[in-house]
């Protein structure tokens, strides 16, 4: 038998799977071929009959042909006439189905449209090898037709078929899974989502040379001298409120600290005015931020005569939204109490002006942010530049402008230069700022 190849109209419809395939043949072989079910061939291949074709092949039955002898555009829609209408597919193979077909029918009804339409053939099928002859002229219909409608012709909605066609664009071996029924849509969309995933985790943003300096401003994280709306990112620490005095630190391998002396800051403000000052800070940051920006507020639960003096007491006093909080599992405390467990952990308050401005990627990292905590500079408070790295690697993007208004020794600033964004830092601290520029080599501004 001369082997035949399946027609391009006939491959956008899946074939029998391997149990079907089986019944068929062993219908065959039990039954004989029928005669009235010939294999349809238009321009040398197949574009009916595919498994009926491979099964006579696999079991040497001889099989009946007809030849198609409509015009180019018939031959299409006899295709998907004769597989829709035939097949009990699920709605997630159709959905595939349509999800290749759309693009060719509309193809196909643009160059018709513009061909100004023609009468179809005059016969539709002629007999070959002895079959009856069918001569029965198929319904002339519109070329014209759109999205909507050629899903209806598929009997999925159009939400369905793009699905199938995002999936069909970046993960076509899913794809085929799905238009072979071994696989569902939604299962295969999930499984999609993780490899995209996975692929941006895989590759973070990655730091580059420092471009240039930051601009480096000696003003009180309340009074700066920032325009309203001009920056992009937050990412800030201030001073807890822990004063100077020697604090507890439960024991263990654990020993006494003598307290955190900042430069021009004493850090033993009375509670009330600590937390009035703090709100003020949070509203110049709401000042300079654009819309969508992000603040990201270290802090921490602090102990407090038996109980806990809480961050989110002043934060919701502010104008920004919170959106999420991140536990900084940093594993060391200056603030241990004998009769508490200890307190290794701190806090990462996400917050939005309004809806968050983010890249077009996943973020991809968990709630907890594990870094012990290491006195590797000359300040006396640093946060690693692990912290802002983390963040950044999770939602900067190219053009933003990011903005530490406690800056201390530059952290926050180092780490977004590396990432070639601009950088703004504001410290009380002349000495301070004056340090760090000397230590990372930064051009006065």
């Amino acid at each position: 038998m001369t082997e035949l190849q399946p027609h391009e109209y006939a491959s956008y419809y899946p074939m029998m799977d391997e149990q079907e395939f089986k019944i068929l043949c062993d219908d065959i072989k039990d039954n004989g071929y029928r005669q009235d079910n010939p294999i349809i061939i238009f321009e040398g291949a197949i574009l009916d009959g595919r498994n009926r074709y491979n099964a006579c092949n696999l079991i040497n039955v001889l099989p009946m042909f007809m030849q198609f002898t409509g015009t180019d555009e018939e031959a299409f829609q006899y295709a998907k006439s004769s597989n829709l209408t035939r097949k009990h597919w699920t709605k997630d193979v159709l959905s595939t189905i349509g999800a290749e077909l759309l693009p060719v029918e509309k193809a196909r009804a643009k160059a018709a449209m513009s061909a100004g339409g023609g009468d179809h053939g005059n016969q539709y099928t002629k007999k070959v090898a002895g079959c009856p002859n069918t001569d029965t002229p198929p319904e002339k219909k519109k070329a014209k037709r759109s999205s909507a409608e050629a899903g209806k012709k598929v009997g999925v909605s159009k939400g369905m078929i793009e699905r199938a066609a995002k999936l069909l664009g970046k993960h076509k071996d899913l794809f085929e899974q799905v238009k072979n029924g071994k696989l569902k849509l939604a299962k295969a969309e999930r499984t999609a989502r993780e490899r995209d995933n996975k692929e941006t985790r895989d590759k973070p943003p990655e730091p580059t040379e420092y471009i240039k300096s930051p601009r480096l401003i000696v003003a009180r994280a309340e009074d700066t001298t920032l325009e309203s709306n001009s920056v992009d990112i937050i990412i800030t620490s201030p001073p807890y409120n822990l004063g100077s005095s020697n604090w507890p630190m439960g024991g263990g391998d654990n020993t006494s600290h003598n307290g955190i002396e900042y430069d021009n800051h004493t850090d033993e403000m009375s509670e009330g005015d600590y937390q009035k000052w703090q709100v003020e800070c949070l509203r110049e940051m709401y000042r300079v931020a654009k819309d969508g920006a992000s603040l990201f507020y270290n802090h921490k639960v602090r102990q407090y005569k038996g109980g806990i003096i809480h961050p989110m007491q002043w934060i919701e006093l502010s104008d920004w939204t919170v959106r999420q909080e991140i536990i900084w599992d940093r594993r060391s405390t200056h603030n241990h109490v004998e009769s508490l467990f200890w307190q290794h952990d701190e806090r990462i308050y996400w917050m939005t002006k309004g809806k968050p401005n983010l890249p077009n990627r996943p973020i991809g990292k968990p709630t907890i942010f594990k870094q012990p905590f290491k006195m590797n500079t000359w300040h006396p408070a640093p946060f690693p530049d692990e912290l802002p790295k983390y963040i950044l690697e999770a939602i900067g993007r190219d053009g933003i402008t990011v903005l530490d208004p406690f800056a201390g020794s530059c952290t926050t600033l180092k780490v977004a230069l590396s990432f070639g964004y601009e950088a703004i830092g504001v410290d009380i601290s002349a000495e301070y700022l004056e340090t760090a520029r000397k230590e990372n080599q930064w051009t006065k501004m």
